[in-house]
């Protein structure tokens, strides 16, 4: 038995304000990562005036808000399935802004946690509404390279966060930058809701609300392509999680980087290769669509897989700069995967379900990559300093890099099922 498609796989043309559409989009992405990361930059700050402990600012950073944003997430683009996603997305932005404001005027722990966990439900619901009004706004054939422009947005954002947040924190303190950012997001916040384009007509939005939320769930699960791609998704996200919390510890360990040094050269790598490798795969995949129904995951089932050697040189080349010269390449042939399969999504899925979809494979990613992978190589890591001593972190990152295959496989198994259920809507 095949799976239907979606009638949005066959949908041409381009919203006549997609192009304003994008720009804001990956704005709000940009917006959406600094406002994140920007804590991690004032963690010191933020710990000597608060007496914070280690594990508190551990919370802060990363277990308190990924859970309220995993939790948060599917709820909220359940809504944006059914309801109007331009007001969703504006209303995100304006409430994670104002709870990034509220962080810079913290006085405890609690108060500062309560903030944080405000700037995730916020930040929960952007990704989703976003991915599902691309799909709207642009055709199978680009939706990967317009995520990957969104994605290449992120990444600018992360940059942004750690140098804009550094440099304010210098000089006026911990807690300019956060209410600074925050202010800032409250206008674009504001830009959004007047610019944005909202292509779901209203008695649209009304009929799709009568599904019900399980029955929602039911139709994504139950499609063999989305299947795979949560496998992909669980897989690559390991892998490229673990590598971004612990590649930083590993040049310090292994070839004695300074933490200045350290940083500024993986700054560097990661944008530079990070931006390039998803705007290129992006874009290679989207060419490819109209001969192959299952490229967006074939292309980056391919990359994937030649990530894999560079890996392994990444960790076993006892040459800093060789090592490093790895890592370049695992970061060019895997940033590229998401967009690819985020825009499968979209296609794959109605319009009533695209949000919630994404949702849920984000959940996926976030579950195995942000809250699994760095804890496995950390106690893998343990495990291993009796025996390995200083290498035992090259050896518990192993898992990350052969993870890499199994998500090329996971993917090459989803843009076959793709395939076959397109031969099988059209009768061949």
């Amino acid at each position: 038995m095949t799976e239907s498609v979606s009638p949005s796989l066959t949908r041409t043309g381009v919203h006549p304000r997609a192009r304003l559409g994008l720009a804001m989009l990956t704005l709000i992405f940009a917006l959406n990562i600094v406002d994140r990361q920007i804590v991690t930059i004032l963690a010191e700050d933020i710990k000597a005036e608060l007496h914070l402990s280690d594990l508190q600012v551990g919370i802060l950073t990363g277990l308190s808000f990924a859970l309220v944003y995993m939790t948060s997430a599917v709820l909220i683009a359940r809504l944006a399935d059914t309801g109007n996603r331009r007001k969703i997305i504006s209303c995100c932005v304006a409430v994670w802004s104002a709870m990034t404001t509220l962080c810079g005027f913290a006085t405890s722990f609690p108060a500062l946690l309560a903030a944080r966990m405000g700037v995730a439900v916020g930040e929960a619901g952007c990704s989703p509404a976003s991915f599902s009004l691309l799909a709207d706004y642009y055709p199978p054939e680009r939706r990967a390279f317009t995520i990957a422009v969104m994605q290449a947005g992120a990444v600018a954002g992360s940059a942004a966060a750690l140098l804009v947040g550094g440099l304010l924190a210098e000089h006026y303190g911990w807690r300019t930058p956060l209410v600074a950012v925050g202010l800032i997001g409250l206008v674009i916040a504001a830009l959004a809701f007047s610019t944005v384009a909202e292509p779901r007509a209203a008695t649209q939005a009304s009929a799709q609300a009568r599904e019900s939320f399980a029955e929602a769930f039911r139709f994504i699960l139950r499609m063999r392509p989305f299947q795979w791609l949560l496998g992909a998704g669980a897989l690559a996200g390991f892998g490229t999680f673990s590598l971004q919390a612990w590649m930083p510890a590993y040049y310090q360990r292994v070839f004695g980087w300074s933490v200045g040094t350290t940083g500024s050269v993986l700054a560097a790598a990661t944008v530079i290769a990070g931006v390039a490798g998803a705007l290129a795969i992006g874009r290679i995949a989207d060419r490819r669509l109209a001969a192959d129904p299952g490229a967006h995951c074939a292309i980056p089932a391919f990359m994937v897989a030649l990530a894999v050697p560079p890996s392994l040189i990444m960790l076993f080349a006892d040459n800093a700069w060789l090592s490093l010269a790895g890592l370049v390449a695992v970061y060019l042939f895997t940033n590229g995967w998401q967009p690819g399969v985020f825009a499968t999504v979209q296609s794959l899925m109605h319009d009533r379900t695209r949000a919630t979809a994404a949702a849920i494979l984000g959940l996926v990613v976030n579950l195995a990559g942000v809250g699994l992978g760095p804890v496995v190589v950390g106690g893998l890591s343990d495990r291993l300093q009796p025996s390995l001593g200083g290498d035992a972190l090259r050896y518990a990152l192993l898992p990350s890099a052969l993870a890499f295959a199994g998500a090329a496989l996971a993917l090459a198994m989803a843009a076959r099922s793709i395939r076959h259920s397109v031969k099988g809507a059209s009768g061949e």
